[in-house]
């Protein structure tokens, strides 16, 4: 099981997320078998975060909910901004939640877990900057598209 997990965020880290998914999947199903309920609830995290990456965001929301659940039964508060902050992106990507919104709670995510794991915090810092980078691109566009600069546009490619 250590091994499957091991493997796991090796290729997680490399980016070979269809092998993180299948090896997950295997220490999801090892640590279920052994009880160990909080390690199923973080590798479910991580499963999520994966299918976020990969733009699958059908059931995120419900799964990042159980994992929630899940891990503040068992009492792991430290793992649940990290769950907020994963849902918070996975709203930002689809389009259901304003990217600065998601920005802020993903930094503040970021800020709780911090003085725990400088790691995670970093991470979730990356996050940030890709809501940020996503509030700017729809900022953007929207004003790209407003009926004002539609008719400046329209004006200026007559000419």
């Amino acid at each position: 099981m250590l091994f499957r997990s091991n493997v796991a965020v090796t290729a997680d880290n490399a980016g070979d997320w269809p092998r993180a998914l299948r090896h997950y999947g295997q220490a999801e199903r090892a640590l279920a078998d052994l009880g160990e309920l909080g390690g199923v609830a973080l590798v479910r995290l991580n499963r999520a975060t994966i299918a976020t990456e990969l733009g699958d965001l059908d059931g995120i929301d419900d799964l990042l909910a159980d994992v929630r659940r899940e891990l503040t039964a068992l009492r792991y508060p430290r793992a649940v901004p990290v769950v907020d902050a994963a849902a918070a992106r996975a709203a930002a990507r689809r389009g259901t939640l304003d990217p600065a919104v998601a920005a802020r709670r993903i930094r503040t995510a970021a800020a709780l877990v911090a003085t725990d794991d400088e790691l995670q915090a970093a991470f979730l810092a990356a996050w940030a900057v890709e809501a940020d980078l996503l509030a700017r691109s729809e900022e953007h566009t929207s004003e790209l598209q407003s009926h004002s600069d539609l008719v400046c546009r329209l004006l200026l490619e007559k000419k």
